[in-house]
């Protein structure tokens, strides 16, 4: 995985000032940056703070997705060998144990190369 070149995160909501929720970032020296600007429509302000919610998350659901691919790939390791001593049993596609394992490895991997811009 590559390295992140996004502002770095955590990335917080700031306050609506004319018609636009901002997104920031920390400075060094305790201000904050704009990262992003979500327009507030008036017909639908909930839906713009619940959009402005979900993008200052963003730097911290990369992180996760991240991280628990890092989690499948070494269980996947440590599953294979066990397969290969006979300790394991179980249905297993590739090297998921089900359709649900596998259904969740292909999410977290696509969330992340859209997340990264990563073919």
């Amino acid at each position: 995985m590559s390295k992140a070149t996004h502002t770095k995160g955590p990335w917080s909501i700031g306050k609506i000032i004319n018609g636009f929720i901002e997104i920031c970032s920390p400075l060094d020296n305790a201000s904050t940056c704009p990262v992003a600007d979500i327009h507030v429509w008036n017909d639908a302000k909930a839906e713009s703070k619940a959009n402005a919610r979900l993008i200052a998350a963003a730097p911290d659901l990369l992180e996760a997705a991240r991280l628990t691919v890092q989690h499948f790939e070494r269980s996947q390791a440590s599953s294979l060998v066990r397969l290969r001593v006979g300790q394991c049993s179980g249905r297993l596609y590739g090297n998921f144990q089900g359709d649900d394992e596998h259904k969740c490895w292909t999410a977290l991997n696509k969330a992340i190369a859209k997340a990264t811009g990563e073919p």
